[in-house]
């Protein structure tokens, strides 16, 4: 069974040799700030948003190429903001 922890809890659970697995419930700002961080995570599993209403993720185009692995994991509808893409990267988003 994961465990459910925030994400401030992260790094704790993913250092706990006893903990297999765990999933963050936690709200979007808190994820979005520490998506890159979520990456390293071998254990996370899922990410759901608890925001009271559908969340919004705000990146640079940048960030979404180097976050995508942990945006995949995110299990609840969200919108999604990437700023700075090229026309060509633009279309690549869609």
């Amino acid at each position: 069974m994961a465990n459910l922890v925030t994400v401030s809890g992260a790094a704790a659970a993913q250092a706990n040799g006893t903990i297999k697995s765990f999933t963050i419930a936690d709200i979007a700002a808190n994820v979005q700030a520490n998506l890159s961080a979520l990456l390293a995570d071998t254990k996370l599993t899922s990410i759901t948003l608890t925001d009271a209403t559908k969340a919004t993720i705000s990146l640079s185009q940048s960030a979404f190429a180097a976050d995508t692995a942990a945006l995949a994991k995110i299990g609840t509808a969200y919108n999604l903001v990437v700023t700075g893409a090229t026309v060509a990267q633009a279309a690549a988003l869609q």
